[in-house]
């Protein structure tokens, strides 16, 4: 297992792990599975995308998780990966 450490922004991203695993250990996560469709949660991290855009990124049922990516990338149905550089600048750092 391979972590990659981003210390000049105060993160720790790493793939595979969901929210509560890390939050158990102390870590605050990004990474969330969302039951419930809720695209209103994610309006104010990307103010600028159309709206049938949006519609067709947020309003699911998915795992979401922050990874290497420069746009909201959907890679199943059911996983949808966040741009870290977009995420960490919302991040409640010590």
């Amino acid at each position: 297992m391979r972590l990659q450490a981003r210390v000049r922004i105060g993160h720790l991203q790493h793939p595979g792990f969901s929210g509560g695993v890390l939050n158990g250990v102390g870590y605050r996560s990004v990474s969330q599975i969302i039951p419930t469709p809720s695209p209103q949660l994610f309006r104010r991290y990307f103010p600028r995308i159309k709206r049938d855009q949006f519609n067709y990124l947020f309003n699911r049922y998915a795992t979401f998780a922050v990874a290497d990516v420069t746009t909201p990338t959907i890679v199943t149905p059911d996983y949808v990966q966040l741009p870290l550089e977009t995420m960490s600048r919302y991040a409640a750092v010590p």
